[in-house]
């Protein structure tokens, strides 16, 4: 060992006998420098004391020659301080304040009455600061995995609570209003489910609808499942319904179906369907449907099988070869409300040409246009094969 090293040890020993004297001024110091300790009173002194001595002990150890030392305290600090929500900034702060604070209150002491010379003060100077960089890196790798952990199980408490109002596993009044609490949504109504689909398995959708309906004062809550991204989002009045559309449409990448206005979070479960039926089939492109603005789509949807059925028998007369033509000429003269003359500038034909496919699809299936119960079949009938086709 050089004469350095035995001066450094020598008066690192004489330290540590007194890092309680020293900590407590310390952790005085950082209540008094660093704005957030001093401010919210998130640590007491004494626990805060504790602390700072401990961490002191370790950098006047390692001082002291100490090479097998484990970094316990600084660990400590780190877990405690992420799981009181301090920032970390603000404790590497006082890490620093604390070490500068001794530090200056002995550096006079140890240059004068101890006699090092300095180089020898120098050297020990940077060792101070050797061991108080691999204090705040031992903290802050602390923090970080606790804050972590803390985030994780937040965010699992907050899907598994998302998931008790969407499964209606969850139903008591008081414990949804707790829920609606934790999840930032008032206890009362209007709401409005929706249901997005995935375009991948597990993969959201539409992952910036949560803050994009915040910047318009709408809260609202999402949960992703394998094949839907369900969301509960609060109006402020029923008129809203239609921003929040608005912003769907915006942002939609594949169906979003939209339920009907709702004030009882008890019903959420159901009100969910009411989305899931809304936003149903394989319709070609993003699409918002509205369910209770698309009566034709929502009977479309309601029960999958039985309506590709009823369909099926509708169409089923329709020829091979003109089938997607025909189908193609019922939905442009459906969507011009019965015009051949602005279907027919639809499909870039003539308008007598359109009348001639209508006479065809009223030979092939059997139904009359002047019928008004054969029209709506034909409307349904098309509906679900645009949606499940």
């Amino acid at each position: 060992m050089s004469n350095s090293d035995q001066e450094i040890s020598a008066f690192a020993t004489e330290l540590l006998a007194r890092a309680d004297e020293l900590g407590a001024q310390a952790a005085k110091s950082i209540l008094r420098q660093v704005e957030f300790y001093g401010a919210t009173n998130a640590i007491d002194l004494e626990e805060l004391q504790t602390s700072v001595t401990a961490n002191i002990r370790y950098v006047f150890a390692t001082l002291a020659g100490h090479t097998d030392l484990e970094m316990s305290a600084a660990i400590a600090t780190g877990i405690n301080r992420a799981r009181a929500g301090m920032p970390l900034h603000a404790v590497m702060t006082a890490y620093r304040a604390a070490i500068r604070k001794v530090w200056k209150d002995v550096s006079g002491e140890i240059r004068e009455r101890l006699q090092v010379t300095a180089d020898t003060f120098l050297e020990a100077t940077e060792r101070v600061v050797t061991a108080t960089d691999a204090l705040i890196d031992a903290m802050a790798g602390a923090y970080s995995k606790e804050q972590s952990a803390l985030v994780r199980a937040e965010d699992e408490r907050r899907n598994a609570l998302v998931n008790g109002l969407l499964s209606g596993t969850i139903v008591d009044r008081k414990a949804v209003w707790e829920i609606a609490d934790v999840l930032g949504l008032p206890t009362s109504g209007p709401y409005v489910a929706v249901c997005v689909a995935c375009a991948e398995v597990g993969k959201t959708p539409m992952p910036g609808i949560s803050n994009e309906l915040r910047t318009l004062n709408i809260p609202s809550a999402w949960q992703l499942m394998p094949d839907s991204y369900l969301g509960i989002v609060r109006l402020r009045n029923k008129a809203q319904r239609d921003a929040v559309v608005e912003v769907l449409k915006r942002l939609a990448t594949t169906s979003v179906g939209v339920s009907s206005i709702y004030s009882d979070l008890t019903r959420t479960s159901d009100i969910v369907r009411l989305a899931r039926i809304a936003g149903a089939g394989r319709k070609a492109g993003p699409s918002v449907t509205v369910f209770d603005s698309a009566p034709l789509a929502i009977a479309a949807a309601s029960d999958p099988e039985v309506m590709q059925t009823i369909s099926a028998g509708v169409f089923g007369g329709l020829p091979d070869d003109e089938r997607d033509m025909l189908l193609e000429t019922l939905e442009a003269w459906i969507s011009t409300e019965g015009s051949a003359q602005d279907a027919a500038a639809q499909l870039y034909c003539h308008p007598n040409t359109v009348r001639h496919r209508m006479h065809r699809i009223e030979k092939y299936t059997g139904k009359s246009f002047n019928n008004p119960r054969h029209v709506a079949e034909l409307c349904l009938a098309l509906e679900v094969v645009r949606r499940f086709s």
